[in-house]
């Protein structure tokens, strides 16, 4: 409906009314009408349309414009209404039943629970993500080096199991992600991460591993080989957008999933590590070596059985009680394995780690070097000692003090949104 109120429009040129005449056939007078855009067949003008008295259309009486059902041309009646013209934008005889239609397509469509239960409230700006309520910043944990672990609730610690294990478990399964650890190389009593596979609900696998005798990430997607090298920072759907992945730089692969979750696994000096920023409607409803994210710290050291382990545990306890609990199996495992390979393959029960609090250094000189450029990051050092190679704890030092400095960055960012919001 088009409603033109009495003295609604003053003027339709730039002059007095009793100069009007002078442009009866000026070019550029205001219009009325529309154009339903399919050519030059779908348009009305209206009587008044380009014409200098357009100014009066509130003292005329309003037209009812119709498409004939019968001539499929566009028509219009007087409707006793002055000022009011009333477009018709369907051309039924009445018959059909509107609601019925309605209904019908809604049952056509597919169930709209299977995405949107997980979608989460995403800003479309800045100024709505402080003004909505409902948004708040994923959370970030990571893992890395010779395993070391910072969880959701920001609980550090190092467990150097030999094997697979949950990382991360949110809604009893909805979404998962598990972790390989291989030997290192060095005095044999340290592992690092050489494979992660990550999987939401009803969405494909999507597979990181490192193999031995190359540096470059094999990535398999439902079990498929996916080529890696020609992925760009751009992202690209995967099983019809169950899952987007990218290369956010040279050797890291990043997966998002519908939840908001997102998980990215980069390799560096032929070893993982992984970052995962999990979305607000995962907290409270987490388990797995990444802790029980809500927002207590010391209850992180949960079992598979909901049993709370202390959280001021020693190395020895958190491997045995603790890590190796959380071990994938065969019936568990979301790897794809080679022939003749299963979870088996990786295990290994009986590895003797260094734990933290036995920390030694087999020799003095790699003990002075450490300790000259390691300062006192427990991280480093420990790397240095189990695995025997400075460079390698230096590496780790660097990508935990860019974690944690990207990490308080979000925080801080993300703090800064909610005083506003508060």
């Amino acid at each position: 409906m088009y409603n033109y109120p009495k003295n609604g429009i003053q003027w339709s040129v730039p002059a007095e009314r009793e100069d009007y005449g002078r442009y009866y056939n000026s070019k550029g007078l205001p219009v009325v009408g529309f154009n339903a855009g399919h050519g030059n067949d779908i348009y009305y003008d209206h009587p008044r349309s380009g014409d200098v008295m357009v100014v009066d259309i509130d003292q005329i009486e309003g037209l009812n414009v119709f498409k004939s059902p019968d001539s499929q041309t566009i028509q219009a009646t007087g409707n006793g209404m002055q000022g009011r013209v009333f477009i018709r934008l369907e051309d039924s005889r009445g018959e059909e039943d509107h609601r019925l239609r309605c209904v019908n397509w809604y049952y056509q469509q597919g169930d709209a629970r299977a995405f949107t239960q997980s979608l989460e409230p995403c800003p479309c700006s800045v100024w709505q993500a402080w003004r909505d309520r409902r948004f708040r910043f994923t959370m970030w944990s990571w893992f890395w080096g010779d395993p070391h672990f910072v969880t959701l609730d920001s609980k550090n610690y190092t467990f150097n199991g030999l094997g697979e294990y949950v990382m991360l478990d949110a809604k009893d399964g909805y979404f998962q992600l598990q972790a390989r650890t291989s030997l290192a190389k060095g005095n044999g009593t340290a592992t690092m991460f050489s494979g992660a596979v990550a999987k939401e609900n009803n969405s494909v696998p999507v597979q990181v591993t490192l193999p031995y005798d190359n540096e470059t990430m094999e990535v398999l997607v439902d079990g498929k080989p996916f080529d890696f090298k020609s992925l760009t920072n751009e992202s690209q759907d995967l099983d019809n957008g169950s899952v987007t992945v990218s290369k956010p730089k040279k050797q890291c692969l990043e997966m998002s999933f519908h939840s908001g979750m997102s998980v990215t696994i980069c390799e560096k000096q032929h070893i993982l590590s992984i970052v995962t920023a999990a979305p607000e409607s995962f907290k409270n409803k987490t388990k797995g070596l990444l802790g029980t994210w809500n927002g207590n710290a010391e209850d992180d050291f949960t079992l598979p059985n909901g049993t709370v382990l202390p959280h001021d545990m020693n190395g020895n306890d958190i491997h045995y009680k603790y890590g190796m609990a959380w071990q994938v199996t065969n019936e568990t495992s979301l790897f794809t394995y080679k022939e003749g390979e299963s979870s088996d393959t990786f295990l290994n029960k009986k590895f003797l780690p260094m734990f933290v609090e036995d920390l030694k250094f087999y020799n003095d000189s790699l003990k002075k070097e450490a300790v000259a450029k390691c300062n006192v990051d427990t991280s480093c050092l420990f790397d240095a000692a189990s695995i025997g190679d400075v460079e390698i704890g230096l590496s780790t030092k660097q990508l935990g003090s860019q974690l944690v400095k990207d990490s308080k960055k979000m925080s801080k960012f993300s703090n800064s949104y909610e005083s506003q919001i508060e």
